[in-house]
């Protein structure tokens, strides 16, 4: 199935409207909703990370597996599948803020819960958190309590986190490991609108170095490419 572009008022949040959203989002996900804003996850790789799957010295989230459920089919019952991330470059590590690492680590404490092959999030009964529950029973509340549009889709969050990395400049190929999407190719189709709002404070930025420089006094020879090129493989650069 082709992936349609995400466009403006496709759920997009600002990081204003996250600080409201996660303001109302009861205890103890309010470290879920920022690890898919911070981290670009996907619901079900957020249901199936574990403990271990956070460095707490490292800072950094690792995604292994997603947690997705299968609804009864002829002799087969509802249940929970633990399955590989979406694709290869799914599988990844991304780092996250020490804060992040230390609610997290909080959380932990606060449940008594020290084994590492466990869900990182959990139900009351210890079970590992369904996405679409997940929505209904944390999100949905939080958006209604915040007064932000109930059309926001748990996924809109990880939108959010390509929006907000594309805003402070990063490339396409940054955005793409942290979303786990097999090539910058592939990010330019879905989020290729939003970099050009980029390219226009890059020039800006450019331009304004231009004029910061303007006047500086000289810092050395100008070298063509051609003679860097010699000097680097003669070892002399």
């Amino acid at each position: 199935m082709r992936r349609r572009k995400v466009r403006d008022g496709d759920g997009v949040l600002t990081m204003q409207q996250v600080h409201q959203l996660v303001a109302h989002v009861r205890e103890p996900y309010k470290s879920a909703v920022w690890l898919l804003v911070f981290a670009g996850l996907r619901p079900a790789e957020l249901c199936g990370l574990r403990v271990r799957d956070i460095d707490f010295v490292r800072h950094t989230v690792t995604v292994r597996a997603t947690l997705m459920p299968v609804h009864a089919y002829a002799d087969e019952p509802w249940r929970m599948v633990e399955g590989p991330p979406k694709t290869d470059a799914g599988d990844r590590t991304v780092p996250i803020p020490g804060w992040l690492c230390d609610d997290l680590a909080k959380m932990l404490v606060t449940r008594g819960d020290a084994d590492r092959d466990g869900w990182l999030f959990q139900t009351r009964q210890r079970n590992p958190i369904h996405r679409d529950h997940f929505r209904e029973s944390v999100v949905l509340p939080a958006l209604r309590a915040a007064g932000l549009p109930t059309s926001i889709r748990t996924y809109d969050l990880r939108h959010s986190h390509a929006s907000l990395l594309i805003d402070l400049g990063a490339s396409p190929l940054a955005v793409a490991q942290r979303m786990g999407h097999s090539d910058a190719a592939f990010t330019l189709r879905v989020y290729g609108h939003l970099f050009e709002g980029v390219q226009a404070k890059l020039s800006d930025q450019l331009d304004a170095l231009r004029e910061a420089t303007a006047n500086s006094p000289a810092m050395g020879a100008i070298v063509n490419l051609d003679a860097r090129r010699d000097l680097t493989q003669t070892g002399h650069a």
